[in-house]
């Protein structure tokens, strides 16, 4: 550590461009950085047994690693009888965990964008870390459940209720892969305020749980909101678990719910029925967008004397069924007098954040990975991914304050350099222009070019 300048110079002064320089440099800032790492834990280790000594009998120093995000750090603690390592126990190091929080940190923050691979070798590729695809799913398998109850908590921190101008919640599930083949459903949720037209305050909520999932969303309306005679808008497909009855149920008996039908969905059943060219899916679903009722029953009429197959004729049957138990919720809110809102269906096309990452070239999951996964990329939709994971991390490895203060002194105030010494400017030299020389191949062997041609020939 102390040889830190003198090293970086003579490396630099081997290179002749600034991708050299840049990348020396940033090899021997990672190597100063797992030295500091190492000097810092064995000082810390020192201080806690300068107050051990004499209540348990020392068995010596024993070594340990962990990687870091600059590499793999070394150090050495005492190890006592009856008590294993007392730096262990300060800094709560699991005794099987080679990974730093802050690795494991970004670790789960590239895994929920990316595969387990991709993410292993990306952070290779650009840190010194030599990470396996085992660590990277361990990280994602212990920080996702974590992350689960971080967002839960932050749910209930409300400082005081606010009457919202819009409030719309939106509800769809989507359909994921086990590993045993099996397909599981993930409900998901979004509550959002309406402001101008735009979507604001917007919050996801996901589950395997549809009840539970529930429950949560119900108590989330109560801490966040005063919702005393409002009205609240609810959207859906009405397929299972998110028909009208069970969407209104949603709402507190204080305020007042009005429930629209998700209106992508119903065009794409009349196109699935007539057929995506028929000139009749055009007619149904202008019908539809002018809410008018008798028009669109002379279209299915028209569509029914066709010679039709038993299956067409069945699938004929269910939409007219759909659309007889569900007029009453297509209107839009504009259409039913209210001003102000958007469009309703954004809960569909936010599904993308998980099954790009989660359903893809036949991605499959374990349940405890399809939980955790679900967990870390609802916490970063929900914009609290990184402080989540910050908080978690820093809270397995608090340090108590006097312990940090007399351990950092010890490590670097008392040092033969500071950092500060490291990036600091030099005075500037005067130019001694280009230098110009030239080695000729004829040159006289008892002369030191000559010798050096020859040299390079051989």
């Amino acid at each position: 550590m102390d040889n830190f300048i003198t090293e970086l110079k003579v490396a630099l002064a081997k290179v002749d461009s600034f991708f050299e320089i840049e990348e020396v440099v940033f090899k021997h800032v990672l190597n100063l950085g797992c030295e500091l790492m190492a000097e810092y834990l064995g000082q810390l280790d020192e201080k806690l047994h300068a107050e051990i000594t004499g209540q348990h009998r020392n068995k010596g120093l024993v070594s340990r690693t962990i990687m870091t995000v600059m590499g793999p750090v070394n150090f050495k603690r005492h190890r006592y009888v009856g008590e294993g390592y007392a730096l262990d126990k300060e800094l709560e190091l699991v005794a099987n965990q080679a990974m730093s929080g802050y690795l494991q940190l970004l670790m789960a923050k590239v895994a929920q964008r990316t595969t387990m691979r991709n993410t292993a070798d990306t952070i290779n590729t650009l840190l010194n870390c030599g990470i396996s695809v085992g660590a990277v799913e361990k990280a994602v398998h212990t920080l996702g459940p974590k992350v689960a109850a971080e967002t839960r908590r932050l749910e209930e921190v409300v400082k005081r209720p606010k009457v919202p101008q819009h409030l719309t919640i939106e509800g769809d599930a989507f359909i994921l892969k086990l590993k045993n083949k099996q397909r599981i459903e993930v409900h998901h949720f979004r509550t959002y305020e309406v402001e101008n037209g735009k979507i604001v305050r917007q919050h996801d909520f996901l589950g395997l749980d549809l009840n539970r999932l529930r429950t949560r969303i119900q108590d989330f309306l109560e801490r966040r909101y005063d919702l005393s005679n409002q009205t609240i808008f609810l959207g859906s497909d009405a397929g299972p678990g998110y028909d009208p009855q069970a969407m209104l149920g949603l709402v507190p008996a204080i305020a007042q719910g009005e429930f629209v039908i998700d209106r992508y969905h119903t065009l794409q059943k009349i196109a699935g029925t007539f057929g995506h060219q028929s000139p009749l899916t055009a007619k149904a679903q202008t019908c539809l967008r002018n809410l008018d009722y008798r028009g669109l029953q002379a279209v299915l009429d028209t569509y029914e004397g066709y010679e039709l197959t038993a299956d067409q004729l069945d699938d004929l049957r269910h939409l007219r069924n759909y659309l007889d138990r569900n007029w009453a919720y297509i209107p839009n809110p504009r259409q039913r007098g209210y001003q102000g809102w958007t469009r309703l269906g954004s809960v569909e096309s936010s599904h993308r954040a998980w099954t790009y990452r989660m359903k893809r070239q036949g991605k499959s999951w374990t349940k405890h990975g399809l939980i955790a996964m679900v967990a870390l990329i609802e916490a970063r939709i929900n914009g609290n991914l990184t402080a989540s994971l910050k908080r978690i991390l820093i809270q397995a490895t608090q340090l108590p304050t006097e312990v940090l203060g007399e351990a950092a002194q010890k490590a670097f105030v008392n040092a033969d350099f500071h950092i500060r010494d490291v990036f600091r400017k030099g005075p500037v030299q005067a130019s001694c222009g280009a230098k110009q020389g030239r080695i000729y191949l004829d040159e006289a062997t008892s002369r030191p070019l000559g010798q050096l041609v020859k040299n390079l020939r051989l």
